[in-house]
């Protein structure tokens, strides 16, 4: 699952289905499948997004019903609400999670990207930066989380150096490579712009930058223009 990439995701699903099958009581499984197909949905692998995210909230209700205490259930129900637009809600249930379980890094860097996607990159900063200390060992959701921080903050840089690491442990992570070429593209780099592009369409030949967009939970409708704009310039089909 924390691979991040379809064919993966595919089998974490069927594996998390096998262990609810041997015990129907134990709860982690109902949670990181709901989280699957969360990512499904997030990722665009998925051929009916409300199935899947219909699927997701059964899987987190039963779960909850199970143990209100697990963590990450209240990370697999912040997705559901940033699915949602719900980035309010989307954040507490995130706060939460790392209030159960402060020394998780996914916790922790999932409550900074949503801190970024609704504007506050400087408050997400330091909670990445915890990310990273406390769980060293998987480093590339804090880095993702970073890179997204410094490109809202027009870092560019700063923002490539970090999706680059992030990459290093999960090379198939959609979601970073969308947002590393247009960094590329607003330096002038465009060469290297259609190099990532070129590897988003190995990943997601059908990719098309109006849907992804459509998903996108920036608010800002400047910046989400200014992106897609970026996107088309790397060489993404419209």
């Amino acid at each position: 699952m924390n691979r991040l990439n379809p064919d993966d995701r595919m089998r974490a699903k069927k594996l998390f289905e096998e262990a609810i099958a041997i015990d129907p009581e134990y709860v982690s499984p109902y949670v990181y499948l709901g989280v699957c197909h969360v990512l499904d949905v997030m990722n665009h692998t998925t051929k009916s997004p409300r199935k899947s995210i219909a699927e997701a909230s059964k899987l987190a209700q039963k779960a909850q019903a199970m143990d209100e205490y697990h963590a990450h259930l209240y990370t697999l129900l912040g997705m559901l609400h940033m699915s949602a637009g719900e980035m309010d809600k989307a954040i507490a249930a995130y706060e939460r999670a790392v209030e159960l379980n402060p020394s998780d890094g996914i916790n922790l860097s999932s409550l900074g990207l949503n801190l970024t996607a609704i504007g506050k990159p400087q408050e997400a900063i330091p909670i990445l930066e915890r990310a990273l200390r406390v769980d060293p060992l998987e480093p590339s959701f804090a880095y993702w989380g970073l890179g997204m921080a410094n490109r809202a903050m027009e870092r560019y840089e700063t923002a490539i150096r970090y999706f680059k690491k992030s990459l290093e442990g999960n090379p198939k992570n959609l979601i970073v490579l969308v947002n590393l070429a247009p960094c590329y593209v607003i330096l002038g780099r465009d060469e290297e712009a259609r190099g990532v592009a070129v590897e988003i369409l190995k990943l997601h030949p059908n990719f098309s930058v109006e849907k992804w967009m459509k998903k996108s939970p920036a608010k800002d409708p400047v910046k989400k223009e200014k992106m897609k704009a970026a996107l088309l310039k790397a060489g993404l089909p419209e």
